[in-house]
C-alpha cells in the first residue's frame, strides 16, 4: 500500500486526501500557473518561428518486369512461365538498386545539376544572418558537420539528411523521398534523381521502361537517314567516275551497261526468230489445210478461218483447171 507524506512528515493514506483542499490550492495559484503556461507557450512559439517548415516529395520506380530477359529476376526460377518470372524478382537485386540510388556518384551529379551548393539549406552563405542563426541552431542540435569539412562534403551531408530511399514491402517498387524547406526543390530532387537513375540504367544496358525504345528511336532514324544519304552520294560518285567494278571481267559501269544492252538485243532477236518460225509454220499449215502439223492452233478462230479458206481454194482448183482445158480445146 502506498502512502503520502504530509508537510509535517506524517504519513497519510490516499483515501485521506482532501479534494476540496486541493482544488482550493489550485484556485489560489491559478494566476501563477496561467502565467507560467503562457510563458512556456511564448518561448515555444518564438523558437518554432525560427524553424522553417519542411516538405516531403516522393517518386516511385518499378524495378524489373522484363520477363525471361530480365537481368534482375531470381536465377532459381529457371524456365518457369512468364507470370512466375515477372512475379519473382531477386530481392537482393532490388536492394542493390536501392544502394545505387544512394550512391555518391549520383549525388555528385545531382548536386552539380541542381546547383545545391548555392542554397542556404545545404551550407551557410557568407553574410546571411538567417543562415548563421540556422547554423547555430543546427550545431546545438548536433546536425551540423564539423568545421573542417569541405563545402562539397557539407552539401552531401545535408543532401543525405533529407533523402530516404526504400523498397516497398513485398514489391518491386522503390520509393524515393526527399524532405526540404522548399517544396519545389523537394519535388525537383526526387524527380531528377529518378531520371538520372534511369539514364544510368540505359547506359548500363538495362532498360526499365518502354521509354528506352522511344529514347533510341530518334537517334536510329537520324542515323538511317545519314546512311541513306551517304550511300546515294557514293553511288553518284561511282557513276560519275566510272569506278564501279563487278563481275568476272572486272569491267566498269559503262561497259556493264553496254553488255546489258547487248544481252537485251540478243534476246529480242531470238524472240523475233522464234515468232517468224511460228508464222511460217502457220502459213504452211494454212496452205496445206492440215491441222495435224500444228495442233496448238486448233482452238484459235484465226486458224479456223485460215483453214476454211484453204479448203475453199483446194475445192476451186480442179474446176478452174477443167474450165481452162475446155477453153484451150475450143
Amino acid at each position: 500500500m502506498q502512502y503520502l507524506h504530509t508537510i509535517d512528515g506524517a504519513r497519510a493514506r490516499p483515501e485521506n486526501v482532501d479534494i476540496v483542499s486541493l482544488a482550493t490550492v489550485l484556485r489560489r495559484n491559478a494566476m501563477r500557473l496561467l502565467v507560467a503556461a503562457l510563458g512556456v507557450g511564448a518561448l515555444a512559439a518564438a523558437g518554432l518561428s525560427f524553424v522553417n517548415p519542411r516538405y516531403t516529395s516522393e517518386a516511385q520506380i518499378l524495378i524489373g518486369g522484363q520477363g525471361l530477359n530480365d537481368r534482375l529476376r531470381d536465377p532459381q526460377v529457371g524456365s518457369a512461365t512468364l507470370e512466375a518470372v515477372s512475379a519473382k524478382v531477386d530481392k537482393e537485386a532490388v536492394a542493390s538498386q536501392v544502394i545505387a540510388l544512394r550512391s555518391r556518384d549520383l549525388a555528385n551529379r545531382l548536386m552539380l545539376d541542381l546547383d545545391l551548393a548555392s542554397r542556404p539549406e545545404f551550407g551557410v552563405t557568407p553574410g546571411n544572418a538567417k543562415g548563421a542563426f540556422q547554423r547555430i541552431v543546427d550545431l546545438a542540435m548536433g546536425l551540423m558537420p564539423g568545421a573542417r569539412e569541405a563545402p562539397a562534403d557539407r552539401v552531401l551531408v545535408a543532401y543525405y539528411r533529407g533523402l530516404n530511399v526504400y523498397q516497398g514491402k513485398d514489391s518491386r517498387v522503390i520509393t524515393i523521398q526527399y524532405t526540404s524547406t522548399d517544396s519545389a526543390l523537394a519535388a525537383r530532387v526526387a524527380n531528377r534523381l529518378a531520371e538520372m537513375y534511369q539514364d544510368w540504367l540505359r547506359s548500363q544496358g538495362v532498360s526499365q521502361t518502354a521509354d528506352a525504345s522511344d529514347w533510341l528511336k530518334p537517334q536510329i532514324e537520324k542515323l538511317s537517314r545519314e546512311v541513306s544519304d551517304a550511300e546515294a552520294e557514293v553511288e553518284r560518285f561511282r557513276s560519275e567516275a566510272n569506278l564501279f567494278r563487278a563481275g568476272s571481267q572486272n569491267s566498269g559501269l559503262n561497259e556493264q551497261q553496254l553488255a546489258d544492252l547487248g544481252s537485251e538485243v540478243t534476246r529480242a532477236r531470238a524472240a523475233r526468230t522464234d515468232i517468224e518460225a511460228r508464222a511460217r509454220k502457220l502459213a504452211s499449215c494454212c496452205n496445206s489445210a492440215s491441222s495435224k502439223s500444228f495442233p496448238t492452233c486448233n482452238a484459235r478462230p484465226s486458224y479456223r478461218r485460215c483453214l476454211q479458206n484453204a479448203r475453199v481454194r483446194s475445192a476451186r482448183r480442179p474446176r478452174e483447171k477443167l474450165l481452162c482445158s475446155r477453153a484451150i480445146r475450143a
